[in-house]
Order: structure tokens, then C-alpha cells, then sequence
């Protein structure tokens, strides 16, 4: 007797094994497919998992999310089969390049392919931002900022409805934006700006004003280690008394 429950114990053990095998295989072909449109898409790996009959969800432990050379662990994840969806909270480390940043939860949507992230900030040697909510946007290759961004640039402050990054093109992208340092002050339609290069670009009604005067035109560079401005197109001088 006790031999039969053993055997009917291990058969159910290789039982979900089996089950949870299919399961992962139905789980990832949207990335399957991807990986065979692109280089390589999104693998997410971990070393242990569980499989709840009941629920239909999959509950892994500390996982890895990797898209190219995007990399983000989180302490668990819970995956839900029929939706293609994964949840995760708590200290969750996203890199890329010499980037390094934190978020505090991850929502992923199989069918677009779409990392979602809460509370998440981060930094290079060269660049600090936040927000409250942000994306990965993994078919247009795209980090996207979505709540109150802040991206601080040297001594200088970028505020912006929305604010997009160019994993290919290493390039930030704000729009309807305002930019700060002491006391000047800029505002513009949208602001560019691509890693390594020494000035903002303002576009779109653009204006900056700093020692009682304001300037504006059609494309304003703003220089983040002098402060230099210059203006293009359309200039329009304001001097302050």
C-alpha cells in the first residue's frame, strides 16, 4: 500500500512537470515569434517555478527579464497563463548599458510586448531621472516616461508631460516641457537631447529667460556646462528693466 502511494505521488510529481512544461511553452510563443523577427527579443529565466492547477497561474522565484542588453531581476514573479501577463513588486533592479536603476513593481503584457514599471529612477555618470510610471517599449525599442518625469542633466532640470528614450539612439526625447537651472528658466513644445553632446535642444514655441532678459525662437540651444544660449529662426529679444 505504502509503495503504491509512493508511486502515485512520484507520477503526479512528474505529472506537474510535465504540465507546467507545456504551460511555459504556450506562455512564450508571442516571444518565440518575436525572437524570429527580431535579433532577439525578451527571455525571462528563473530558477525555480510552481504551477497552481487551480489558478492557472505560475508563480516563479527571483526571475530575470533580458531583452538585448536590458536586464531586470525582480524577487518573484506570478504569471498568469491565459492572459500573458507577469506581476512582480518589491526591489526590482533594472540595467542597460551604463545604466542602473530601481522600481518598486513590474507589470508585463505578452501581447504588446510591454514591460510596465511603478516608483522607478535611475542614473549614469552623466544623466539622473524619475517618474512614477514608465514602460519599455520593446518593438519600438523605447523607454518611456509617463508620470511627472524628471531628467537632470548636469546642474540643469528637465520637466516634461512625457518623456521618451531611444535605446538605439541613446536620445531623450521631452514634450511640453520646462527646464531650470538657478535662475533661468525655458519652456518649449519639446526638448532633445542625445547622450555625450554638450547642449538641450528647445523646439516648438520655445523661449528661455535668465538675467532679466527672454529670448525666443523657432530652436533654442541651451549649453549645460556654460549656460551659453543660442537661438535660431524667428529670434525675438525681450530686455527687462
Amino acid at each position: 500500500m505504502v509503495g503504491e502511494q509512493c508511486r502515485i505521488k512520484n507520477q503526479g510529481g512528474r505529472m506537474r512537470k510535465i504540465i507546467f512544461c507545456v504551460l511555459a511553452f504556450f506562455f512564450f510563443p508571442s516571444l518565440l515569434l518575436f525572437a524570429q523577427e527580431e535579433e532577439v527579443v525578451l527571455t525571462i529565466t528563473t530558477p525555480q517555478a510552481e504551477y497552481d492547477a487551480e489558478t492557472g497561474k505560475i508563480v516563479a522565484q527571483v526571475s530575470t527579464f533580458t531583452w538585448q542588453d536590458v536586464k531586470v531581476v525582480c524577487p518573484f514573479l506570478e504569471i498568469d497563463t491565459q492572459t500573458q501577463e507577469a506581476r512582480s513588486e518589491g526591489n526590482i533592479s533594472i540595467s542597460w548599458g551604463d545604466f542602473q536603476a530601481q522600481a518598486r513593481a513590474l507589470y508585463y503584457q505578452g501581447k504588446e510586448n510591454r514591460l510596465n514599471f511603478l516608483g522607478i529612477e535611475g542614473s549614469n555618470p552623466e544623466i539622473r531621472f524619475s517618474t512614477g510610471e514608465a514602460f519599455f517599449d520593446f518593438n519600438q525599442k523605447r523607454l518611456c516616461l509617463t508620470s511627472s518625469p524628471l531628467l537632470v542633466l548636469q546642474d540643469w532640470e528637465v520637466r516634461a508631460q512625457n518623456i521618451e528614450y531611444s535605446l538605439e539612439e541613446k536620445a531623450w526625447e521631452a514634450h511640453i516641457v520646462r527646464v531650470e537651472r538657478e535662475d533661468w528658466q525655458g519652456r518649449a513644445e519639446k526638448a532633445l537631447y542625445r547622450e555625450g553632446e554638450e547642449f538641450i535642444t528647445l523646439e516648438g514655441e520655445a523661449e528661455v529667460q535668465g538675467d532679466s532678459n527672454l529670448l525666443r525662437g523657432e530652436k533654442i540651444f541651451v549649453y549645460l556646462d556654460s549656460g551659453r544660449v543660442r537661438v535660431e529662426g524667428n529670434v525675438e529679444i525681450k530686455l527687462v528693466p
